[in-house]
């Protein structure tokens, strides 16, 4: 769903050489506005999505929304109000976004594989 709609999928390859969206229920989605987003299943059920960005002291590394999280189901149209809810969460926080998608995939600590 996510590919067929411009969004580039990523999955990190563990230290054992395990997936982690096969191992620890997550991927990376690049979207097709160039964000990183974060998209992990909820520990209780359903889907938590949260928006990357240049790591800081006063930020951390990335921001969800709360108010709508997790979301019971991942559609087009709940990745695409979460990266929006997200972005204006992380105005407020003056946090500052990657430049590009590029940046982060160059910076990611382990080995990204493109799904």
């Amino acid at each position: 769903m996510l590919k067929n709609n411009g969004y580039t999928v990523y999955t990190s390859k563990t230290s054992d050489g395990e997936m982690s969206h096969e191992q620890r229920g997550y991927i990376f989605a690049i979207s097709p506005s160039d964000n990183v987003l974060y998209v992990q299943r909820g520990y209780f059920g359903g889907w938590e999505i949260s928006l990357q960005y240049v790591p800081s002291r006063k930020n951390g590394s990335g921001c969800r929304d709360n108010s709508n999280q997790p979301y019971g189901a991942l559609t087009l149209e709940v990745i695409q109000q979460a990266e929006r809810n997200a972005l204006a969460f992380a105005r407020n926080l003056h946090a500052t976004l990657y430049p590009s998608s590029a940046v982060w995939v160059k910076g990611y600590w382990a080995e990204l594989v493109q799904l």
